[in-house]
């Protein structure tokens, strides 16, 4: 009887440790996960703000390349606007 007392304390206490060793693994991989979003976040932060700045810069050139077509028609001399 103790024999199997035993041998049952020992496969619960190897369980235990096995089911620690998953918990360990899980929360390291759930922090790798959680630093990774952090990063896309900062990363899609970043790209959102070069996006940004295209659109303004690629508006500005739009406008000037349309006002300098718009003043050529009517024959007011001008240079072509340069890009910045």
């Amino acid at each position: 009887m103790e024999r199997t007392e035993t041998d049952t304390r020992q496969r619960l206490n190897n369980k235990i440790e096995q089911l620690e060793a998953e918990l360990a693994s899980m929360k390291t991989r759930l922090d790798q996960e959680v630093a990774q979003r952090h990063n896309l976040g900062r990363t899609m932060d970043v790209c959102n703000i070069y996006l940004f700045n295209a659109c303004v810069f690629l508006s500005a050139s739009l406008f000037c390349w349309t006002l300098y077509v718009i003043l050529s028609h009517y024959c007011i001399p001008l240079s072509p606007p340069t890009p910045h």
